[in-house]
């Protein structure tokens, strides 16, 4: 169910309203976030929208997305609503809630 449930969210964005964007600096270092680069915003130019196209992350992708996880936050489980590394309590889709290790957790657009 939670596969069929992510695929859902993949072909049918508007179910979910879980866009996440991947910021790429020149520095080399990445970010993740649900927050959409504003017009004039300095990072705009580094951020791209990911989309069911650019799946299945690499584990680089998947070990920043776990380092740069936040309250608000979406994964591929549901939201993070508290953290208290190593773990996470996570707003499932059902509207459950259910404490998760960081370590399990991945990207939204993942289907892992």
């Amino acid at each position: 169910m939670k596969r069929f449930g992510l695929v859902l969210c993949l072909l049918l964005p508007m179910v979910c309203q879980a866009d996440v964007y991947k910021c790429s600096f020149p520095d080399g270092h990445n970010i993740y976030t649900n927050d959409a680069p504003k017009p004039g915003d300095t990072n705009a130019p580094y951020c791209t929208k990911m989309t069911r196209e650019t799946y299945p992350p690499t584990a680089e992708e998947i070990r920043a997305f776990r380092k740069t996880l936040a309250v608000g936050d979406v994964s591929s489980v549901g939201m993070v609503i508290e953290l208290k590394r190593p773990i996470a309590l996570v707003q499932n889709r059902d509207g459950s809630t259910k404490w998760y290790r960081i370590d399990v957790l991945t990207p939204p657009w993942s289907i892992k």
